[in-house]
């Protein structure tokens, strides 16, 4: 993060159920994608690192009705999803 903010970036670290300050509420897959919905404007650029591949790529399917860039995805994780049927 302190790379993208350097480059001028706002760029926010989001505690998911189940990590972080969310330690203690129950982590299940649905409550992961709504933390990050939660957060999430017009505009944003989705980072994840290791299982955060895994939210953003679902919240990029839930919320990108049309592509603005190639996605790219370094050793992360891939669900099935309309951006990855399988």
């Amino acid at each position: 993060m302190p790379e993208l903010q350097r480059l001028g970036h706002e760029a926010i670290a989001i505690d998911v159920t189940g990590h972080g300050e969310r330690g203690d509420e129950g982590a299940t897959v649905d409550g992961r994608l709504d933390s990050v919905l939660s957060v999430l404007d017009h505009g944003d650029m989705l980072v994840g690192h290791s299982g955060g591949g895994f939210e953003i790529t679902r919240a990029a399917a839930e919320t990108f009705t049309t592509p603005v860039s190639v996605p790219r995805f370094w050793r992360g994780e891939l669900p099935r999803s309309p951006l990855n049927p399988g």
